[in-house]
């Protein structure tokens, strides 16, 4: 069942909670198990982001003072002074190879914290409160909020 995106003029916090509930396909009690799962796969609110290896890769040679260097070892080759080049391009080379490889690393040891820490919420489910992953909130789902609690697909 798709639901309906509110429209810009009827933002969720401006209108009432009937209203809201009927928008949104639910009720004050929450929705049942077999509506969150049907949703589920239709959106997702808390999609994990992850950055493709080529983009990495070209983030490395997008730094102005990479390219500056590319630049002069072309400059270097065209008068004649392939030794100089050759030094500027192995060391921008092997500058942008361990710059990929710390990056890489570093987000891969975000994704294994977040993965370690995940995050949940209190919903209704089937007129109950029941713990989920913040990954299985979808629209229409009544969140139980408490002081200090993470406010899923904030």
């Amino acid at each position: 069942m798709a639901v309906p995106a509110p429209r810009a003029a009827e933002s969720f916090w401006s209108g009432d909670a009937d209203g809201l509930l009927e928008r949104l396909a639910s009720r004050a009690s929450g929705l049942s198990s077999t509506e969150a799962s049907a949703r589920s796969t239709d959106v997702r609110l808390h999609a994990p982001r992850r950055m493709a290896t080529w983009k990495l890769a070209v983030r490395q040679v997008e730094n102005p003072i990479v390219l500056l260097l590319i630049g002069a070892a072309v400059l270097s080759m065209a008068l004649g002074d392939t030794i100089d080049s050759t030094i500027i391009l192995v060391i921008t080379v092997a500058s942008a190879v361990l710059g990929y490889v710390q990056e890489r690393g570093a987000l891969r040891a975000v994704e294994d914290l977040m993965a370690a820490v995940r995050a949940h919420a209190t919903v209704l489910r089937d007129g109950v409160e029941a713990k989920v992953a913040l990954d299985d909130v979808v629209p229409g789902d009544v969140l139980v909020l408490r002081a200090g609690d993470v406010i899923a697909a904030d």
